[in-house]
């Protein structure tokens, strides 16, 4: 007697949202503290513990936007999958360092992956929350006017982490100062924001809040 043939479709994965993050600590720990945040909204505990599993960060970094990206695709993400790139610019000032990163951002949009990117650092993201900033600054001079509207930061140690909780409820404020900046500049490469200073880093909660809306 033969084995009966079974027609039921194998039961599809759960969509994956992976940051790849060039940062090793700032970044990384306000991806965190975001998730956190979210999730403490989903009050059926078994989806969120479901959905808490597939929001990760990527444990390896890369040294250039393009690594980075390329990181990325090397992590064969299935079709809903969503892959989130977050760098800064730092000091790239080399024709070879820009063209590569120009190219970084192209491959990234024709993989349809989210690209996060901060001029001149992503502590920047965290200044918009606190004061309205346009003027042109170096890392060193954000990282210093950050330090002088949030206490517990200090660039000079290791531990880079912002005080979110100090900096969440002015979310929607730092994403309208964003928005503003992006839409008075013109240098641009593939819609991407160019001039110093910029941030698109709201994205990182807009994209997240999509994620967790839409998991099935």
């Amino acid at each position: 007697m033969s084995r009966r043939t079974s027609f039921y479709p194998k039961k599809q994965p759960y969509p994956l949202m992976t940051f790849f993050v060039e940062g090793e600590v700032t970044e990384r720990e306000y991806i965190k503290d975001i998730k956190e945040k979210l999730l403490s909204n989903v009050t059926n505990l078994q989806r969120k513990r479901t959905i808490h599993s597939r929001i990760k960060i990527e444990e390896k970094t890369a040294q250039t936007p393009l690594s980075l990206v390329n990181l990325a695709i090397n992590s064969q993400p299935h079709k809903k999958d969503i892959c989130v790139i977050v760098i800064d610019e730092d000091s790239r000032t080399s024709s070879k360092e820009i063209n590569a990163r120009n190219q970084a951002i192209q491959t990234a949009q024709n993989k349809k992956f989210v690209f996060i990117y901060s001029i001149p650092c992503f502590e920047f993201w965290a200044l918009l929350h606190l004061q309205n900033t346009t003027a042109s600054l170096s890392s060193a001079e954000c990282q210093e006017k950050l330090k002088n509207v949030m206490p517990k930061y200090n660039h000079h140690k290791k531990d880079l982490k912002l005080d979110f909780e100090l900096l969440y409820p002015y979310h929607d404020e730092a994403t309208k100062r964003a928005v503003r900046l992006i839409s008075g500049h013109t240098k641009k490469c593939h819609n991407i924001d160019l001039e110093n200073p910029t941030t698109n880093a709201y994205l990182i909660k807009s994209e997240m809040e999509k994620f967790i809306a839409n998991f099935p």
